[in-house]
């Protein structure tokens, strides 16, 4: 509890920056946050030992260090609280080891670690012979990145080249079309495919007044987003899933330009 207090009221609200100088902004930042760091050691890292007359008893009882289980020479202390934790060398304190079960705890799920869990950790720290949480959060990072790498590249040698996919949408749709093994038929109309989208239709319309004539099936389309005085503003249908939308909001389109899907602009 004292150490998940302490880290919100020494946590920086979140700060975002767009524009042209956002890369040298978040230098700064960076720069702001290493002395800030800096500082919040200096003035909160520095709190002696207290010990209750319990803690002096259990002291002058031990004849092991708490972490590496040999003769201890030095008491053992969190620099945050003060608050004394049990014997310990002066190397093991400094580079204090994988700390008790009770004290991990996931915010994620909101419950503290299993046994089993528990028993793992002490397995690698032990086989890979670390030293500090440091270690153990560096040897977990690169066995997450080896494993996400072998992971890719046996789905580009058994699934699909997925380093020459542009977008993830282009990969699902080639991955339903390997899993399902449905043939399309082949598109010869170089318009029809450029304008191919997921989620995105593109009509030539001949017709006196098209407001009009979708008006009629006012049902399907979201026009919140028209002016609040075109007879045509509608918010039934504002946000709901599934309902078509005008993109241009009621405004008539005097020029357009379209490369393929996605890649367009208007007037």
């Amino acid at each position: 509890m004292v150490t998940k207090l302490f880290v919100a009221m020494m946590t920086k609200p979140f700060q975002s920056c767009r524009g042209e100088n956002a890369v040298d902004k978040f230098m700064e930042k960076m720069l702001d946050a290493v002395k800030y760091c800096r500082n919040t050691i200096s003035s909160k890292f520095n709190k002696p030992l207290k010990m209750t007359k319990i803690d002096e008893e259990n002291f002058t009882q031990a004849h092991e260090c708490h972490i590496c289980n040999k003769k201890y020479d030095e008491k053992d202390h969190c620099h945050v609280t003060g608050k004394y934790r049990s014997s310990a060398h002066e190397a093991c304190n400094l580079n204090f080891q994988l700390t008790g079960k009770n004290r991990f705890y996931s915010i994620l799920n909101n419950q503290r670690n299993s046994d089993d869990e528990y028993k793992h950790a002490n397995r690698v720290w032990k086989g890979f012979r670390l030293k500090n949480m440091g270690e153990y959060h560096h040897l977990y990072l690169t066995s997450d990145i080896l494993l996400l790498a072998d992971v890719f590249e046996n789905f580009r040698k058994k699934c699909l080249e997925v380093a020459r996919y542009l977008t993830s949408p282009g990969l699902s749709w080639d991955s339903m079309l390997k899993m399902t093994d449905i043939q399309l038929e082949l598109m010869t109309d170089i318009n029809m495919f450029q304008f191919v989208g997921t989620d995105s239709l593109t009509y030539e319309i001949e017709t006196k007044d098209v407001y009009e004539d979708l008006w009629k099936s006012k049902d399907i389309f979201d026009n919140s987003d028209y002016p609040k005085d075109s007879k045509f503003y509608n918010k039934t249908n504002k946000k709901v899933i599934g309902k078509l939308k005008d993109e241009a909001g009621g405004q008539l389109i005097a020029e357009f330009v379209g490369l393929r899907s996605k890649m367009y602009s208007y007037i």
